[in-house]
């Protein structure tokens, strides 16, 4: 059997439980660690986990080693990185980099975990592995609990999210309008958006302005449609054009060239938001992108993914639905158009 760890948020774990045992080839044996951490045991290669499409999973790392908590427990986690990253097939891949992603999973007690981490430091330094600078190839995935330390090596392409935990921190800079700039920042990274620089971008639901100002940010013209008013910082600038009326009446009553991207960040019943967006394929270029956040209700959240699913798969090409780490009780749809992308100035 195989152990891997996953992560959801904490509101999602019976559906993210559900995926995995879903996918899983014969589970053996599954616990929680602590809200939205569990561990499953089963019968699939831990590489299986990264392409079964899931939407409530945000990470996965494989667990190949439990050291107890206890004297020696540091010494054993030395040992164990030696060992593995000098054999096959690590032993080839040593000279890619190497990041260590620890996580404490629960209370701890003692000095263990320092000294733990010291001592995989040293044992990477005595079998020349690179440590990552920037984004790593390789994860050593250490999870501490108060019994124990969970250890496992893997290539972040095979975790879905190549930071610990899916947790991805963004800095909060003074022009930052609204948390909600971070869904667009995830959405755009996790699911290589394209936002052309030049390009011409239309953000149903703006107000206040976040994810407009992330769509400046990345060179695009922008035009904000919300009836209430946009953050001066983005009202202000002349790239961005403010019509303020609702989305639903903007996509019946306006016409012109077709945007680079769309992107719907509204608040309202995930099946409405799947309606506007379908309407919203026309006004964007073949092959072009969007990016639709579905609002979740407090029960039903799958039932009212596969409406809003059934609605976006007649306009669109649905690449992913997946709830991100900066998502709260909603999910985000990376959709595409159908056809070719056109050239950047089509």
């Amino acid at each position: 059997m195989n152990e891997v760890l996953f992560t959801c948020q904490p509101d999602a774990e019976k559906l993210a439980l559900s995926e995995m045992r879903e996918h899983a080839r014969h589970a053996a044996a599954f616990r929680w660690i602590t809200a939205g951490v569990g561990l499953l045991a089963a019968e699939r290669e831990f590489s299986y986990w990264s392409s079964a499409p899931m939407v409530y999973v945000r990470h996965v790392c494989p667990v190949d080693a439990h050291i107890p908590m206890a004297e020696g427990a540091a010494e054993q986690a030395r040992r164990y990185i030696l060992q593995t990253l000098g054999s096959p097939p690590y032993s080839t891949h040593t000279a890619e980099s190497f990041a260590v992603q620890a996580r404490t999973l629960g209370p701890l007690g003692g000095g263990t975990k320092g000294a733990a981490l010291d001592a995989i430091d040293q044992a990477l330094a005595d079998v020349g592995v690179k440590r990552a600078s920037g984004a790593p190839d390789w994860a050593i995935s250490c999870a501490f609990t108060r019994d124990e330390i969970m250890l496992g090596i893997s290539h972040v392409s095979q975790n879905k999210s190549p930071w610990a935990g899916g947790c991805r921190p963004f800095a909060r800079s003074g022009e930052l309008i609204c948390r909600s700039e971070f869904k667009l920042l995830e959405a755009i990274e996790a699911f290589d958006i394209c936002a052309p620089h030049g390009g011409r971008a239309l953000d149903l639901g703006a107000s206040p302005g976040g994810w407009t100002r992330v769509l400046r940010n990345s060179g695009m013209r922008v035009t904000a449609v919300d009836p209430a008013e946009l953050d001066p910082r983005v009202a202000v600038d002349p790239l961005v054009e403010h019509i303020r009326t609702t989305g639903q009446r903007y996509l019946s009553d306006s016409s012109g060239a077709p945007f680079d991207i769309i992107v719907n960040d509204m608040k309202m019943d995930a099946e409405l938001s799947a309606d506007i967006m379908a309407q919203a394929a026309a006004r964007l270029k073949p092959g072009a992108d969007a990016v639709l956040t579905l609002k979740l209700p407090a029960r039903d959240w799958q039932s009212r993914i596969n409406a809003a699913r059934n609605i976006l798969a007649k306009s669109y090409v649905i690449r992913d639905i997946r709830q991100l780490f900066h998502n709260r009780c909603e999910v985000t749809c990376a959709l595409t158009t159908h056809g070719a992308a056109l050239p950047p100035d089509a």
